[in-house]
Formats: C-alpha cells, sequence, structure tokens
C-alpha cells in the first residue's frame, strides 16, 4: 500500500470508549462527550446514536446526500471476509457545511476515507461522524472550519449605512456567527450555555405553563418536536438555528424576512397600523411594523398553536402576541433582536429574548428539507 493511503480492507469496527480516545483525538472526544452531556441539544442526537462509544471505519465514497438538516456521506467497506458492505455518516447540515468551506467535492466517488464514528442504536451500518481522514493524511473535524477567513478579507462588499428614504439599510443576507465548541462550552455549561439561556432558549424562571398549556405538553416526547418533520417551530429559534443563512427584503411599504432554517417567509406590512380580523393562522403570524427613529418594531399575532420552546416542551395557542425590535449596528455589521411574547392561554409572564445576526459569508439559499434520518442500510435495522 502506497503511503497516504487508506487501507478500505481494514473495515473490523475498534469500539472505544469516549474516554480513552481523549489521547488520540482529544477534541473529538471532548466533543462526543459534550454531546452525551447535553442530551437534547441539537436533534435529539443520543436517541439516535449512542455517543458514549466511538469506532474506526474505512472504506470508498459511493455517494453524498448534501442535504439540510443533515448531509450523509455513503461508502462502500469491504470487510475481512471479502463481503463489500454499504455504509453511511451523518454530517452536519449542508448550508453549515458550506459557510465552514466544506463542499461536495471532498466526498467525491472513489475517495477514500477513513471515519471516527458514533454508532446509530438502530442500524448497524450508520454513524455518527466525528472526524474523516482522507487519503493524504489530512484529519478533519465535524466542526472543523476550513476558510476561517470567509467574509472577512478584502471581498467584503461595501453597503450602504441608510436607504434613499433615510431609514437603516437592513436589507441583505444575514447570519448568526459560528462557533465552535469547546471547553466548558462542550459539556453545556460555559458562556454559549449561558447565552441561550439568557435568550429565551429555556423555559426561564419567569415562565409558568398554565393548567391548559401544562395539560397540552403531559404526553409530550423528544420525537414531538416538529424538526423532525421537516416543520418549522417558531419564530424566536428558528432566525438563528444551526446558524443558516436568512435572507431580508426591504421595500418601502414591507419587509420581507426569510428563514434559511425551514424556510419560513414572514412578510411585515408597515402600510397599516392594525391587524386584519381574518387572519389566517399559520406558524408566522401576521406582522406588521413601522419605524421608532432606526429602530424597527415589529407585532405579530395570528399564530397556529405550537411550541415556544422543545427542550422544555412550553406551548404557546393561537393568541400569543410578539413585539419584536430590531437595531442595526453599521459599524459592526450587526442586526440585534429583541422579543417579548405574552400568552395568557398557556403561560404565564413574558418568554423574552435576544439574539444577533451578523451580514452573511455564504449567499441564502432555500432550506428544502430532505430528512434522512429514517433510512436504513442494514436489512435487519
Amino acid at each position: 500500500m502506497t503511503a497516504g493511503t487508506i487501507d478500505p480492507s481494514t473495515s473490523t469496527r475498534v469500539l472505544r470508549s469516549t474516554g480513552s480516545i481523549l489521547s488520540v483525538v482529544s477534541i473529538a472526544a471532548a466533543l462526543a462527550l459534550g454531546w452525551v452531556a447535553s442530551t437534547t441539544a441539537h436533534h435529539g442526537i443520543t436517541a439516535q446514536f449512542d455517543t458514549s462509544t466511538t469506532f474506526d471505519i474505512a472504506g470508498v465514497v459511493t455517494d453524498l446526500e448534501f442535504v439540510n438538516p443533515h448531509a450523509y456521506v455513503y461508502f462502500d467497506v469491504t470487510e475481512d471476509s471479502g463481503e463489500v458492505v454499504p455504509w453511511r455518516c451523518e454530517l452536519r447540515a449542508a448550508t453549515v457545511l458550506r459557510r465552514s468551506g466544506w463542499s461536495e467535492d471532498m466526498f467525491s466517488p472513489g475517495t477514500e476515507i477513513a471515519v471516527v464514528g458514533s454508532p446509530d442504536r438502530r442500524d448497524p451500518q450508520t454513524c455518527y461522524l466525528v472526524t474523516v481522514t482522507f487519503a493524504n493524511g489530512v484529519t478533519v473535524e465535524r466542526y472543523g472550519q476550513l476558510t476561517p477567513e470567509a467574509l472577512a478579507g478584502d471581498d467584503a462588499v461595501e453597503r450602504p449605512e441608510r436607504l434613499a428614504g433615510g431609514h437603516p439599510n437592513i436589507g441583505g443576507d444575514w447570519a448568526r456567527p459560528q462557533r465552535l465548541l469547546g471547553g466548558e462550552n462542550v459539556l453545556g455549561t460555559g458562556p454559549a450555555q449561558q447565552a441561550r439561556n439568557a435568550m429565551g432558549m429555556g423555559m426561564g424562571a419567569t415562565i409558568q405553563r398554565t393548567d391548559l398549556g401544562a395539560a397540552a405538553v403531559v404526553d409530550y416526547q423528544w420525537e414531538d418536536n416538529p424538526r423532525f418533520d421537516c416543520m418549522a417551530v417558531n419564530i424566536f429559534d428558528d432566525w438563528t438555528f444551526d446558524q443558516h443563512v436568512n435572507r431580508i427584503v426591504q421595500e418601502d411599504d414591507r419587509i420581507t424576512l426569510m428563514y434559511g432554517f425551514m424556510d419560513i417567509v414572514r412578510v411585515i406590512r408597515l402600510d397599516i397600523d392594525e391587524h386584519p380580523s381574518n387572519i389566517e393562522p399559520s406558524r408566522a403570524g401576521y406582522s406588521i411594523g413601522r419605524w421608532e427613529g432606526d429602530e424597527l418594531v415589529v407585532e405579530t399575532t395570528g399564530f397556529a398553536p405550537g411550541y415556544l420552546e422543545t427542550r422544555d416542551a412550553v406551548m404557546h395557542g393561537s393568541e400569543m402576541y410578539v413585539v419584536e425590535r430590531f437595531s442595526y449596528d453599521h459599524e459592526a455589521g450587526a442586526l440585534t433582536r429583541t422579543w417579548t411574547a405574552e400568552d395568557p392561554e398557556y403561560f404565564t409572564g413574558s418568554h423574552t429574548g435576544e439574539d444577533t445576526v451578523e451580514i452573511a459569508d455564504i449567499p441564502f439559499e432555500p432550506y428544502n428539507c430532505s430528512d434522512l434520518t429514517n433510512e436504513h442500510l442494514a436489512e435487519t435495522a
């Protein structure tokens, strides 16, 4: 075998506990420990994958599904017996991979790869990719950033601070800054988790379910999360979830928010002062807005019942009323949103939060959800 070539015949899976791989792939092991500690942090991952163990496997790429919410690389593994067995391993969402510098060309058919992965609980031929090593010896971790300079260089486009009418220019493509997992954040105890709690992504002390709200979630299971059915959850979390790229189209009489996650489209009417009486309930609701100085104030009602928070199982009803405030920092290239949501039927107090998006490093593209979670390669799965 030539130097730098991966031997696909060494396909026997070597199971290892997450603790035992710290000396070999310390960051990957730390990530694995973090995934175990945060059991519902992302897509209910520990329900599908056993992240307490990892294994090594090598093969030759046959296909790639570069889709959202998770991409999958497919490859053939040659067992010691000579039998060729099809495998697949799950990656992050295609849009987020592109933001991180990954491309489909990395996994062209015929590419030799060696994977450190965690096993799927139902399909013995599916894994959660922790690291991938290519024939040239380069190893890339799941959250690896291959183009860290992305937007920040000389190619950044100058944009006017204000439009002709004098209002701040908030049109364009926006995304939450990418944050790498590491240190305390991996374990769900560091600043990143604290920020999530402050942003209303956990059920804060001021939020209590009413009797109706409690009854609505008495039988809640993690599988009930709308995301698992390629559906949007709410207008709060989905704006920044998984760091997808959003688009804002700014016109004189309306502002359109196009979410990069699950394809929510919100039209904010600037030409009316009151909500109409015949609103068709939807996940996005019906929004009207106005400028107060340089701040865009948006009031939204007309929601279809849904989840205010999926981790803590808090629902809202059709009477939820939301006020958002958008402010633009031209020097920082940042758009900050604060919000307050009230729904006395389902919860007491106010659900409040804040998030910030920055000028995106890649263009907006529709999410086009294609969830391959329940595809099984093994006949016994």
